[in-house]
């Protein structure tokens, strides 16, 4: 798939995911990158599935890692299974998706 496509789904998806998200959403989204680049992928995950005030990220990751057929289930499970060039992979996948999440959570959420 071309890459502009990509983004654009990526996007699209983002924008969908923020209709009636609070504040406390948009701050979450925004420290999910920063949280991915200093501990990896599932250990920052298993922090937002663990804290009431990220799950709604966690899932909402989950929900587009899914779609993209990365996994099946729960996103922290099957990570811990995969080997090192998959979460890496992922990792790539996710640090795209969450860029977007936090751009449009900018500008759609006050």
């Amino acid at each position: 798939m071309a890459l502009e496509n990509m983004n654009l789904k990526r996007a699209n998806f983002a924008l969908n995911l923020l209709s009636g998200k609070s504040s406390e959403y948009k701050n979450a989204v925004k420290k999910l990158l920063p949280l991915i680049r200093n501990n990896g992928l599932i250990a920052a995950l298993a922090f937002y599935k663990a804290d009431k005030k990220h799950k709604n990220v966690y899932r909402d990751v989950s929900t587009w890692i899914k779609k993209q057929g990365m996994i099946e289930r729960d996103a922290v499970r099957e990570l811990v299974q995969k080997d090192s060039l998959e979460v890496l992979r992922i990792t790539k996948e996710v640090e795209a998706f969450t860029g977007w999440l936090k751009r449009l959570a900018d500008s759609e959420i006050s």
